[in-house]
């Protein structure tokens, strides 16, 4: 129809005008004048024949059989009314032009996973295969995907694409090209008795005496109980992250001095943020301020939030630092992300604890939950606060802070563990992403346990117990983590405490 109306305009209406002027004198008895669309009297002039040309249908408003009563011209005859010279030349065959896309109609130019596809719906698609998204429909799922449209409803537009035939495993196996260098960085862990040298522990700083000299931040959702199965020699080539480094690497994170807690004149966050956006940008979400456990003040709703988006800066900012999260491409980068969110954040926070004489859980910003040990829960006297850690505090100070301060748990075994904990779960991540995370997580284990066995001795009849006991803290903290998803959530549907969204992101699987 569109061809029909360009070709009409530019180059049939002149053409027939001219051509009724020649054929008006003409004998048209041989003509079925009905099938031109003329009426059946003959005209004797010209306006006559203009005033029935100018009641033509109209082919702007053709998409089928006319209406009308008169039938519209056939085309074919005007054609044939016309000189060869003046008819209009088809494309080429082999023109792109002639490709429609399966998904939403507009112009396809090659194939593109499998079907012709515009490039719209072959970006929408590459984006939503790679960061593994999940949209929604609002109505009944049976939204029109056109051209015009095709943006209204991501969701039937992503179930259109694989309805049409897109394979997502040709999206997984673009993004594997370019990677086989970093891949072959991490190689197959060795079957021999681990026998590491650990003359570099020696020179690494001393465990946290007191509450300002450490700084820590939460994780979140699944880890579990991992063993690893054989202990190697790490390759001095391999290890790119040795625990003095990883100290240093805390360090430097938690050293941001740009503003200070109280500082009134910090940049505008944005609260409302997805976690896959802020996690990229954390700046967004809180400035980098100095942290700061000091214990200076009972803890509000407020500084709760204010805490826990702070902690998600620097949680970001230390992964990020590490050699092993950078050889992860982006997909497994956000799932590893949002699962060590607020594992780390309960880990980093206990060890913090069980370094100073403090009952509770404590913030950068000097906030602090108090515990009451005695009676064995939460007394900020803040009912909010109290039933948003109601259930989570005591497990945190009995399971994790107790057997810390009773095995004097140092920051070497802390920072190998948190390791160990990071890099515990694979499921969910691309091939290369789940043998990065199993071969760091073997590594940094097999160093902790040739730490323990080394330097704690005097402290341990049995390296292998105090290795255990220090895994069995993981479990711990993967319940704290169910624990406080469930608090949160329930605090947002009462709104009890207001959330930023990229908080809440971070708690949904």
């Amino acid at each position: 129809i569109s061809r029909l109306m360009t070709t009409r305009r530019m180059l049939i209406d002149p053409l027939l005008a001219q051509l009724i002027e020649k054929i008006e004198p003409m004998d048209t008895s041989g003509y079925d004048n009905a099938n031109i669309g003329f009426s059946s009297a003959p005209s004797s002039s010209s306006n006559s024949i203009n005033h029935h040309l100018s009641s033509m249908p109209n082919l702007d408003e053709m998409s089928g059989p006319s209406s009308s009563s008169t039938a519209p011209p056939p085309v074919h005859r005007l054609f044939s009314l016309l000189p060869p010279s003046s008819l209009p030349l088809p494309p080429p065959s082999n023109s792109s032009s002639n490709l429609i896309c399966r998904v939403c109609g507009d112009v396809a130019f090659g194939k593109h996973y499998g079907v012709n596809a515009c490039n719209g719906c072959k970006g929408f698609f590459r984006r939503s295969v790679w960061s593994r998204r999940h949209y929604n429909c609002r109505f009944d799922g049976d939204c029109p995907v056109i051209k015009e449209h095709r943006n209204v409803c991501r969701s039937c537009r992503l179930k259109k694409c694989f309805d049409v035939g897109m394979n997502a495993d040709s999206v997984q196996n673009e993004r594997e090209k370019g990677r086989e260098v970093k891949k072959r960085k991490i190689k197959e862990e060795k079957s021999t008795q681990t026998s590491y040298q650990m003359n570099s522990f020696s020179s690494v700083s001393p465990p946290y005496r007191s509450i300002d000299d450490s700084v820590l931040t939460p994780p979140d959702s699944q880890g579990g109980l991992i063993f690893c199965s054989k202990l190697f020699t790490p390759d001095s080539n391999e290890c790119t992250s040795t625990p003095e480094m990883l100290i240093k690497l805390e360090d430097e994170t938690y050293g941001y001095a740009h503003l200070s807690p109280d500082d009134g004149n910090r940049p505008e966050r944005e609260p409302n943020l997805s976690f896959d956006v802020a996690f990229k940008r954390p700046e967004l979400v809180e400035s980098r301020y100095l942290m700061n456990f000091s214990n200076r003040r009972i803890a509000s709703p407020t500084q709760v939030c204010q805490g826990f988006r702070r902690h998600f800066v620097m949680c970001a900012d230390w992964l990020f630092s590490l050699d092993e999260f950078n050889l992860l491409d982006e997909c497994d980068q956000y799932i590893i992300g949002k699962r060590a969110y607020h594992m780390h954040g309960w880990l980093s926070h206990s060890f913090i604890v069980s370094q100073s004489e403090e009952e509770g859980l404590i913030f950068s910003n000097g906030a602090i939950v108090p515990y009451d040990k005695e009676r064995g829960e939460c007394s900020s006297g803040d009912s909010h606060v109290d039933s948003l850690f109601g259930q989570s505090l005591p497990r945190m100070m009995q399971f994790l802070v107790k057997p810390m301060r009773e095995m004097e748990m140092d920051r070497i075994e802390y920072i190998l563990l948190m390791m160990v904990m990071i890099f515990a779960e694979s499921s969910g991540l691309t091939p290369s992403g789940r043998h990065i995370c199993d071969t760091t997580r073997d590594r940094h284990l097999s160093l902790l346990y040739s730490y323990i066995k080394k330097e704690k001795e005097s402290m341990s009849d049995d390296a292998t117990l105090r290795l255990t006991k220090f895994l069995l803290m993981i479990s711990t903290v993967t319940s704290l983590c169910h624990l406080l998803s469930d608090s949160v959530l329930s605090s947002m549907t009462f709104n009890t405490i207001n959330f930023d969204n990229v908080c809440v992101d971070a708690l949904k699987p």
